[in-house]
Parts: structure tokens; C-alpha cells; sequence
């Protein structure tokens, strides 16, 4: 089956589902920053294109904060953040 779906922009088939990427981060340091990343990229995306719903903008901001409280797990006592926080032997320029 082909189908034909029009687009108003460039990157419209690009970024077709683009809002499926919003995904809550989970993991060690690592893992979270890569699930946390797209979420602040295709929020502000999505926003700039006037395509952010009110539904997906909640959906979004619950996941930022979450991964963001969740990345502060991972700091050092010394301020620098590592994959497993105070389980490494030191911090980590990631």
C-alpha cells in the first residue's frame, strides 16, 4: 500500500511522530541523560512549530522534571556528576 500524506513544511515527513520520542528517562546517569536529551529537543521543537499540544507540553514538562531530579542522583559529593554517582571513583566529564 502506498499513501500519500502532504505536508506543509521541509522536515514534515522528517518529523512525522516526532512527539512519540517524549519518553520518561530511566537508568544510570547515562541511560537517563539519552532519554532525557530528545525530550528537551523535541519539546522546544515542537513549540517553535507551533505543534506542542497542551497534553504533550504536561506530558513533556512531567518527564523533564522527573529526568532532571532524577540526573541530580548521579552528582558526586564533589559536584561532578558520574554513571553511578558516589559508586564510581570519580566523576565524569559526561
Amino acid at each position: 500500500n502506498s499513501f500519500i500524506r502532504p505536508q506543509g513544511d521541509l522536515m514534515g515527513s522528517t518529523v512525522a511522530g516526532l512527539e512519540d520520542l517524549l519518553r520518561m528517562s530511566y537508568g544510570c546517569g547515562e541511560q537517563n541523560m539519552i532519554n532525557f536529551a530528545p525530550n528537551v529537543f523535541v519539546t522546544k521543537y515542537l513549540n517553535a512549530t507551533n505543534r506542542l499540544t497542551p497534553e504533550q507540553e504536561e506530558r513533556a514538562k512531567g518527564y523533564l522534571l522527573d529526568g532532571y531530579q532524577r540526573q541530580l542522583g548521579f552528582q558526586r559529593f564533589d559536584g561532578s556528576f558520574s554513571a553511578f554517582g558516589d559508586n564510581d571513583r570519580s566523576g565524569s566529564t559526561w
